[in-house]
């Protein structure tokens, strides 16, 4: 069987190699079992067991088509690897002008970019924490969990073996919240090309 990772790649841009630790994490989603089959026979994977979406949902074949056309130049250096809300929001990887691999949040909403982190073992803790979506309404405090709702539909208890997973494996701590804020060089790269070959920020 082929694995998630390596689908993955066969459908980014040429080149592009996915950070260790990132590829680390989908072969732990992928013994769990945690993921499947979606539309379109795309495959997804999650950090959390069952069938709600309880936060990110990383996919082989997402686009950057609603913000940017991923033929314009310099689109291959802007990597979706994941839903981030069930609106249409993305994580990505923009690899920026020194080559380095920064994790990115775009909003279904509209605006700028978010960083969301400078690593990939800072996204897979923030990953880790349990937000049921990325989104700067989201942020700077600890996930929001219904009183009302079952176990089963908590999202910070649903993240529980893929957080102890990440802070035993790379030896860190995954904090209880996380900051984010507009990310200004992304956006300084970004807009010129949105507005020449994408759809523009609201």
């Amino acid at each position: 069987m082929v694995s998630f990772h390596d689908q993955f790649v066969q459908h980014a841009p040429s080149g592009f190699e996915v950070p260790d630790a990132l590829a680390q994490a989908w072969a732990f989603m992928e013994s769990r079992g945690w993921g499947g089959i979606g539309a379109d026979d795309e495959p997804f994977l999650t950090p959390y067991p069952g069938e709600s979406q309880l936060g990110p949902v990383f996919s082989t074949r997402l686009s950057i088509r609603g913000w940017l056309d991923p033929d314009a130049p310099g689109a291959e250096r802007l990597v979706p690897i994941a839903e981030t809300d069930g609106a249409g929001g993305l994580a990505l990887i923009w690899i920026d002008d020194q080559g380095e691999h920064r994790f990115v949040g775009l909003s279904s909403d509209g605006g700028g970019g978010l960083r969301l982190a400078d690593t990939a073992l800072d996204f897979l803790r923030l990953l880790a924490i349990g937000y049921e979506e990325f989104n700067e309404f989201a942020f700077g405090e600890e996930p929001y969990v219904d009183p009302e709702d079952d176990e089963e539909d908590d999202p910070v208890a649903a993240h529980a073996e893929f957080r102890a997973w990440v802070e035993s494996t790379f030896e860190v701590d995954v904090p209880p919240s996380w900051d984010v804020e507009q990310d200004e060089a992304f956006d300084g790269w970004l807009t010129p090309l949105v507005e020449q070959y994408g759809l523009g920020f609201d």
